[in-house]
């Protein structure tokens, strides 16, 4: 990538059109002719090139500091600072509205403080990123790098596996879902009885922190539920997330059973599964979602 393109100002003597002449030594370089429009003082001389070359060697030598600072993924003091890029999604609830199944305090806490620090963390890791302009899902995929991490892919999954968790719960949710998705479920697990007993079982099987995800397999073209440690996502395997719990509670069968009998929002799980149709053939019978 070049250097950007500098500009160099002249103030000929009036009168003189506007041009914008290449330089000759430099040219990645334009310089612009401005006649000085005032007739109380005389036009200034051009001021010589030269005098401005150790301002142009600053300029390139941050230039290539930079550009080396990202290309080793590092921090500068000079060029650390949060962007703004991926902010904090509010809950689509009020922060008590899941009570008595998930109390105030624990939606502070792991939106408000643990959900905030992984966006802030995203965000200054970025400042001097080569993966700064992705979008959360094409970050994702892209830093997990074949098994192989890069930094910026623990904060870019959490981010993105936090904000589904909290938009795969509602106040008065759980019991059975309707229409398509509960014979999409029957179909796939031959019960919604035996999809819960699994969803629950495969969350009780987790030692230490994680995910549990229902998710439709592309290449199985099915429902499937599946756990995962610590920060990792299905969308780095390519498979669609279709509800997600995260696993942290020391008394986890009340707390999974909390949200499949009370929490988890079958409204929002159907429209994700309108979505995964459009990408997944789910095959025969063709069952219609809504």
């Amino acid at each position: 990538m070049p250097p950007p393109a500098l500009l160099f100002l002249s103030l000929p003597s009036p009168p003189q059109p506007l041009l914008l002449v290449q330089h000759r030594k430099a040219p990645q370089a334009l310089i612009l002719n401005l006649p000085l429009t005032s007739s109380r003082k005389p036009a200034l001389p051009a001021r010589p090139v030269a005098s401005l070359a150790p301002a142009v060697a600053t300029l390139q030598s941050d230039w290539t500091r930079k550009q080396r600072i990202r290309r080793q993924g590092g921090l500068s003091c000079r060029f650390s600072k949060i962007v703004s890029y991926y902010g904090l999604t509010t809950p689509p609830y009020k922060l008590e509205a899941l009570e008595p199944y998930m109390s105030r305090r624990t939606v502070e806490l792991h939106w408000g403080k643990h959900h905030r620090d992984y966006v802030e963390c995203l965000n200054k890791q970025l400042a001097s990123s080569p993966l700064y302009g992705y979008t959360l899902e094409e970050l994702i995929k892209e830093a997990y790098n074949n098994g192989n991490p890069l930094p910026e892919y623990n904060n870019a999954a959490q981010v993105w596996n936090h904000h589904f968790f909290w938009e795969s719960m509602q106040p008065e949710g759980g019991g059975l879902p309707e229409g398509g998705v509960l014979q999409q479920i029957e179909k796939d697990f031959g019960s919604f009885t035996n999809f819960r007993e699994e969803f629950i079982s495969s969350a009780l099987q987790l030692l230490g922190s994680g995910w549990v995800w229902l998710l439709l397999k592309r290449n199985e073209r099915k429902l499937s539920v599946v756990h995962t440690r610590n920060a990792i996502s299905p969308l780095a395997f390519g498979d669609i997330p279709i509800a997600s719990l995260d696993l942290w509670e020391d008394d986890r069968r009340t707390y999974i059973t909390n949200f499949m009998d009370h929490l988890i929002s079958w409204d929002t799980v159907t429209l994700r599964m309108m979505r995964a149709e459009s990408f997944v053939n789910l095959g025969e019978p063709n069952i219609p979602v809504a």
